[in-house]
């Protein structure tokens, strides 16, 4: 949506066209529904993330402190970064099949 929100302005200011007032209406309709749900999701990740870091971010005090002040001053941006490297840690790479326990078994 960021980049849409760009275009929209690069494209207003340089043509002085009023971009959206020449869409059409079903498109503006799925355009209005896609902002609200980028907004959305944006607050609901950037709460997501404070909560984490709060309580489960156990690292040092300097990377605590970096990561307060992405999340304080780079709102949702800081939280979509912050979503990324830190969920990345946590990732495991498995070579091969992945073994499926059986749920009939009680497993």
């Amino acid at each position: 949506m960021t980049i849409l929100l760009l275009l929209y302005w690069g494209i207003s200011a340089a043509t002085n066209v009023n971009v959206l007032d020449v869409l059409p209406r079903p498109l503006m309709a799925v355009l209005d529904i896609c902002g609200a749900y980028a907004g959305i999701g944006a607050v609901c990740l950037y709460m997501t993330m404070w909560i984490y870091w709060i309580a489960v971010e156990r690292s040092s005090a300097l990377a605590r402190i970096g990561w307060f002040l992405a999340l304080l001053f780079g709102l949702h941006y800081g939280a979509l970064i912050y979503a990324i490297i830190i969920w990345r840690k946590g990732l495991t790479q498995v070579e091969g099949p992945q073994p499926l326990h059986d749920a009939s078994a009680g497993g």
